[in-house]
């Protein structure tokens, strides 16, 4: 079992809970879709844990603790102005959480210009496999890093498809982005 570190980060939509190991960023768990104050930030944090031990307030090392405070940056730059938002610190996030097709998705995800949305076709084309619309929409729900991998800007073809977050964190994210070009 690995120890977490976890970090809440206040934004615009709600608390952001980032969880942390030695080996990189682990999970970014977003408000529940109900709001939900106390109860819904400690959902937010059982849910960073996924099994692994979390301390709150308890670093786990300075090496986790580097991680979050680029996380935290980073999503603090985000809520300021989604368009001139740093890249995303990728090399950070802990790759050993996805693998094959996921990965794929989720590395091509933030190539998505904020504010702008691609169909999970078009990610599934993008990747070389047309027909993977479907498995593009199980990778984006997958997605243990959202707001930073943003798979809130991949859509069905008809209507916004789901969303971890919720669908009315999803069109509230996607409108922010587009007032901030």
């Amino acid at each position: 079992m690995r120890e977490l570190s976890i970090r809440v980060v206040s934004t615009p939509w709600g608390n952001v809970v980032l969880a942390a190991s030695g080996r990189g960023l682990e999970r970014v768990a977003l408000p529940p879709p109900s709001g939900g104050g106390v109860r819904g930030e400690l959902a937010c944090t059982a849910a960073a844990g996924g099994g692994d031990a979390v301390r709150g307030g308890s670093p786990v090392g300075g090496r986790a603790e580097a991680f979050l405070d680029r996380a935290e940056a980073w999503l603090k730059a985000y809520c300021r102005d989604a368009s001139r938002t740093p890249p995303v610190p990728v090399e950070d996030l802990a790759w050993e959480r996805v693998s094959g097709f996921t990965a794929r998705v989720l590395r091509l995800l933030p190539e998505i210009p904020p504010g702008e949305t691609l169909t999970y076709g078009q990610v599934a084309a993008r990747l070389g496999n047309p027909r993977a619309a479907r498995a593009v929409g199980r990778a984006c729900a997958a997605n243990p890093w959202p707001l930073l991998l943003p798979c809130h800007r991949v859509v069905a073809h008809r209507g916004l498809g789901g969303y971890g977050g919720g669908r009315e964190l999803k069109e509230a994210l996607l409108a922010w982005e587009r007032r901030s070009r």
